[in-house]
């Protein structure tokens, strides 16, 4: 395993639930690269989505943040995308 993939190991991120994913560390770490470069612009969706309460598309936007970390093995972010949808969803019906 290459040191970047080591470095996530050791800072919590599920590498091996990534790989089982994505089959293997190249294609692992283009799809990585992809998340981290369209990351800010991701936030900035759901953040806007929320801000306007478009509930709808903040819950597709929030989804796929959750569906992302979740193929990345990066699943504290997932959890933390997950529980909050379901906060905001609930807090409207």
């Amino acid at each position: 395993m290459n040191e970047k993939l080591q470095y996530l190991k050791n800072n919590q991120i599920d590498v091996d639930a990534g790989l089982g994913f994505l089959g293997d560390e190249s294609m692992y770490n283009e799809i990585l690269l992809d998340f981290k470069n369209g990351f800010i612009n991701q936030m900035n969706e759901i953040k806007t989505a929320y801000e306007s309460g478009d509930i709808a598309n903040y819950s597709i936007l929030v989804h796929a943040l959750k569906s992302n970390c979740r193929t990345l093995g990066i699943n504290t972010l997932a959890d933390m995308a997950y529980g909050h949808r379901y906060r905001k969803e609930s807090s409207t019906l």
